[in-house]
C-alpha cells in the first residue's frame, strides 16, 4: 500500500442545482417512474433517507410530515405545492403503506434509492443532449454527471432563501437544530443577487429622498 497515491479531498457540502439543471430535472420527473420521489425531495427538502420512512398517513391536506431522525428538530411538517400534493393524492395508498417503494412494493433502501437516482441522472443527461451508445453515456456530458440526490435539499433551501423566508422559518422547514448547519445549505444564485440589487436600490432611493427632503427643509 506504500505506493498507493492518496486522493485529494473533495468538498462534500453539496450545492444547489442551477436553473437549467432544475428545468431538466422537472422535465424528466414528468415521465420517470421515480419522478414523484425526486419532486418530493426538491419541494420539501427531505433527505433521501427520510423518504424511505414516508407513509401515506404523513400526507395530510397539502402538507407532509417528515420523520427525520438526526435530531428532535428533524421531525417536521412542511407544505407541499398544490401540483405535487395533487400528484401524490392521485395514487394514495393505505395509511401505513410507504409512499415511495421499490418495484416489489417494499420500502426504499439506501441502495435502491441510489440506483433510482442514477436512473434519473442518466435520463437528465439524455434530456440535456448527452449522446448514448448501447445504453452507455458518451462524454462530453451535457450537464454535470456528479449531481447527487442530496442536491435537491440544497436547492430547496436556496429557493426558500431566494423567496426571502425568515431565517428561523427556513431553519425550521429544513429541520436543523442550529443555524450553522443551515448556512451550509444556502447558496448564492442569480435570483438572490437580483433581489439584493432591488433591495439595495430601494434603500438608496429612500435615503436620497430623505436627504433631499431634509435639505429642502433646512432651506
Amino acid at each position: 500500500a506504500e505506493d498507493v497515491a492518496r486522493p485529494a479531498a473533495v468538498n462534500g457540502r453539496g450545492r444547489a442545482l442551477d436553473p437549467h439543471e432544475v428545468k431538466i430535472l422537472r422535465k424528466v420527473c414528468e415521465y420517470h417512474e421515480k419522478g414523484d420521489w425526486v419532486l418530493t425531495m426538491l419541494e420539501s427538502g427531505a433527505r433521501p433517507g427520510e423518504t424511505h420512512r414516508m407513509l401515506w398517513c404523513h400526507l395530510k391536506e397539502g402538507s407532509l410530515y417528515i420523520d427525520g431522525t438526526k435530531t428532535a428538530n428533524a421531525k417536521r411538517t412542511v407544505p407541499l405545492p398544490e401540483y405535487l400534493s395533487d400528484r401524490l393524492e392521485a395514487r394514495r395508498g393505505r395509511p401505513f403503506e410507504h409512499i415511495f417503494t421499490k418495484r416489489n412494493g417494499n420500502a426504499l433502501t439506501k441502495k435502491s434509492s441510489a440506483d433510482a437516482w442514477q436512473s434519473i441522472l442518466k435520463a437528465m443527461q439524455i434530456e440535456a443532449g448527452t449522446r448514448v451508445e448501447n445504453g452507455i453515456l458518451l462524454e462530453p456530458y451535457a450537464i454535470d454527471n456528479e449531481i447527487k440526490a442530496k442536491f435537491c435539499r440544497h436547492t430547496y433551501a436556496t429557493m426558500l432563501k431566494d423567496a426571502m423566508l425568515p431565517y428561523t422559518l427556513l431553519q425550521e422547514l429544513l429541520g436543523h437544530a442550529t443555524g450553522s448547519i443551515t448556512d451550509n445549505y444556502l447558496h448564492a444564485t442569480e435570483t438572490g443577487i437580483q433581489q439584493a440589487a432591488r433591495l439595495i436600490k430601494a434603500h438608496h432611493e429612500r435615503t436620497v429622498s430623505h436627504l433631499v427632503s431634509h435639505s429642502n427643509g433646512l432651506k
